[in-house]
């Protein structure tokens, strides 16, 4: 199941990238045709999603590598970069006190989240180097 979930999802995360190269090089229907734009378009989206996952495959200890990424960026990105662009929007004297300090817990919770994820996430990247073994 969690194979079949990866599969599925992640061509649809990759969207994004897919639809800012293809503009970028112009692979439109006006442009090309129908039939010929969903050629060039297909190979173009096969060949990227068979270079990542060869990336994946290729990059030895990539789940611990992959988990250390996880764990710096998730944090940064689902609580401290809301609440900083919170502040910066309605500023110090438009929150109440009770926001700030709701703010702070969530800083210092997802600070704490961070330090562990890393912590782990190392210590199992130096351990699987030291014992040689490649996930």
């Amino acid at each position: 199941m969690i194979t079949l979930h990866v599969i599925i999802a992640a061509p649809i995360l990759m969207l994004t990238f897919y639809l800012e190269v293809e503009n970028l090089l112009k692979i439109t229907p006006e442009r090309l045709g129908k039939k010929r734009e969903f050629v060039i378009r297909l190979a173009y989206r096969s060949a990227v999603f068979v270079a990542v996952c060869g990336i994946s495959v290729a990059i030895p200890y990539f789940s611990d590598f992959l988990s250390l990424i996880s764990s710096l960026a998730c944090v940064a990105l689902f609580a401290i970069i809301p609440i900083a662009c919170y502040l910066k929007l309605y500023g110090h004297r438009v929150a109440p006190w009770y926001e700030k300090i709701w703010m702070f817990v969530v800083l210092a919770i997802s600070g704490v989240a961070c330090v562990w994820g890393s912590i782990d996430a190392i210590k199992s990247l130096v351990q699987d180097t030291k014992s040689g073994w490649i996930s």
